[in-house]
């Protein structure tokens, strides 16, 4: 649990903290029906009920704040609250400093500088910040009465604070928790699809390969993308098209990188299989926010797969396709699942192929429906 004590920063050190720059990248429906606003696909995403509690929805107005509005993530928060919050609801933005604003609702929202005097009177706070900036900045928001959602690495391995994916471990929102992490992008689609096959058999072993989006590494490679894209240069003054390189966190002493430990460390966390073993390895590529998981699961007894594929058909989180591609998840709230096969019609060992949106299905969507699950976003009924 987030010890509010033990953090004895003071208000100017947290309110520096708080105003320096962050590319905010790592944050992605309700107890509403949402229809997906695209034609081919006719899945209804509904938030679970926990087991022992259906939630209300907050009897008063909130006011939603969130810090790092700018940045990639932040920006798709703000399209989602825009769909799924009561227009009753307050919608605040902050940022490194007072400038620029973002549409909502037909109006342009001005981003102001993250102060802890004005967040601290807020009742929900999204964090689309650093795990630097969220590391200080939580139990202060938590001692002043806040509820928080932080999209940051900082708090998911705490044993005290729930790391939740709401169609899969909503039964960990329990208790009423003054704070909830958001998981690693990757980590939140890679349990999308695991969620339904474990209603067929134990899952001992899974081994993922991914090619992430671009979108995760920030605006800034975002950008060079798009200029890469429209520039017609030759190859050796490109830095992303034609290319594929290893995740760029950083590298451990046994040879892994930070993006494969979290989605190793985080999954049994969600899934709640303390024992299960998860082997990651990250790549990326020259695509926008689409990520790509090939992922690769040993059973403890053998299962058909048709069976599989019947399991996977039925969640309103997955849309089966003959082959998912990144291009095409974009925008979607479900996540593209294809490629289901193995060695023999009947065996331990399944693969198939998952394509997510990195932005908004792995981040802001994700913790959009936390909030909702928790009853802090006052949904709209269509």
């Amino acid at each position: 649990m987030v010890q509010v004590s033990s953090f004895l920063l003071s208000r100017a050190v947290l309110s520096n903290l708080l105003v320096r720059t962050w590319p905010g990248i790592r944050c992605g429906t309700g107890r509403r029906q949402l229809i997906l606003p695209y034609p081919d696909c006719d899945h209804r995403i509904r938030t679970p009920t926990s087991d022992d509690d259906t939630l209300e929805p907050p009897m008063t107005p909130q006011t939603i704040g969130v810090v790092g509005a700018r940045g990639l993530v932040g920006q798709e928060l703000v399209r989602c609250l825009e769909e799924r919050a009561h227009p009753s609801d307050v919608l605040r933005l902050f940022g490194r400093k007072d400038r620029g604003s973002l549409p909502y609702r037909g109006e342009l929202l001005p981003i102001q500088a993250a102060r802890l005097d004005e967040l601290g009177r807020l009742d929900l706070v999204f964090l689309a910040t650093r795990k630097e900036v969220s590391r200080p900045v939580v139990p202060e928001l938590v001692r002043r009465g806040v509820r928080v959602i932080d999209c940051s690495s900082a708090f998911r391995m705490d044993a005290g604070v729930p790391l939740v994916v709401p169609f899969v471990n909503a039964r960990d929102l329990g208790g009423d928790p003054a704070l909830v992490a958001n998981p690693n992008c990757c980590a939140a689609i890679l349990a999308c699809v695991l969620e339904p096959l474990l209603e067929l058999c134990t899952i001992d072993e899974v081994d993922v390969v991914t090619v992430q989006a671009i979108s995760g590494m920030g605006r800034a490679a975002l950008d060079r993308l798009q200029a890469e894209l429209g520039s017609g240069g030759p190859p050796h003054a490109r830095e992303f098209i034609g290319n594929v390189w290893p995740h760029r966190s950083p590298l451990d002493a046994l040879g892994w990188v930070g993006e494969e430990t979290k989605i190793a460390q985080e999954m049994p966390k969600i899934l709640g299989l303390p024992g299960l073993e998860v082997r990651a390895t990250c790549v990326q590529g020259a695509v926008a926010r689409g990520h790509t998981l090939n992922i690769h699961l040993r059973f403890a007894d053998p299962i058909r797969v048709t069976d599989a594929q019947r399991v996977l058909s039925r969640s309103p989180l997955l849309e089966m396709c003959a082959s998912p591609q990144p291009i095409d998840c974009e925008g979607r709230d479900t996540v593209l699942v294809g490629r289901v096969r193995a060695p023999r019609s009947v065996d331990r060992r399944i693969q198939l192929v998952a394509c997510g949106d990195q932005l908004r299905r792995g981040g802001a969507l994700n913790a959009v429906e936390i909030a909702e699950h928790l009853g802090l976003v006052s949904e709209v009924v269509d």
